[in-house]
C-alpha cells in the first residue's frame, strides 16, 4: 500500500462570516493548523475583524498515516483565547492525488447545527511516495539492468 509522503504547503488565506465571541468589538482571530498535534503553527492574530485577511503559507512534512489536517480558528483575548470553529479536511479523499486543494472550508457550530463562519484554505502537495508495488521495482531493476549491457 502506498503512502502519501513529502511537503504539504498550506495557505490560510482569509475567513468570512467568523463567529463574533467577543461582547464589545469583534475577534481578533489567529487560526492554529496541524497534522500533529505535538507541531502546530498559527497565523498571526488579526485584530477587530469578523473577516480576516491572513495570506500566510506554512509548510508541513508528511510522514506516514499522517492524513487529515486540523484548523482551529482561535479569538485571542487578554485572559486567554475563545474557540470560534474547528475542521478537519481528509488529506486522502481532497489533496492526495489530485496535488491543490482551494476551498472554503465551513467552521460547523455545535451538532452542525448552523456556522461559525469559514477559511479559505489552499494546499499543496508535493508528493513523494513509498513502498511501490513489487512488480514496479522489479520492473524498474530489469529496465536498468538490459540498459546497462546494451550501452
Amino acid at each position: 500500500m502506498n503512502h502519501a509522503q513529502g511537503t504539504l504547503q498550506v495557505t490560510i488565506v482569509e475567513a468570512r462570516k467568523l463567529k463574533d465571541t467577543d461582547i464589545v468589538g469583534k475577534d481578533d482571530a489567529y487560526v492554529e493548523l496541524y497534522l500533529d498535534k505535538d507541531y502546530k503553527q498559527r497565523t498571526k492574530t488579526s485584530k477587530d475583524t469578523n473577516n480576516p485577511t491572513w495570506n500566510e503559507t506554512f509548510s508541513f512534512n508528511l510522514h506516514k498515516h499522517q492524513d487529515e489536517l486540523h484548523i482551529h480558528v482561535y479569538d485571542e483575548d487578554i485572559a486567554g483565547r475563545d474557540s470560534i470553529g474547528s475542521a478537519t479536511i481528509n488529506l486522502k479523499k481532497h489533496v492526495f492525488g489530485k496535488g491543490r486543494y482551494d476551498e472554503w472550508v465551513k467552521l460547523p457550530a455545535h451538532l452542525g447545527l448552523g456556522s461559525h463562519g469559514e477559511v479559505h484554505v489552499i494546499i499543496e502537495h508535493r508528493n513523494k511516495f513509498i513502498n511501490k508495488p513489487a512488480s514496479i521495482q522489479k520492473r524498474s531493476f530489469i529496465q536498468f539492468f538490459v540498459v546497462s549491457f546494451v550501452i
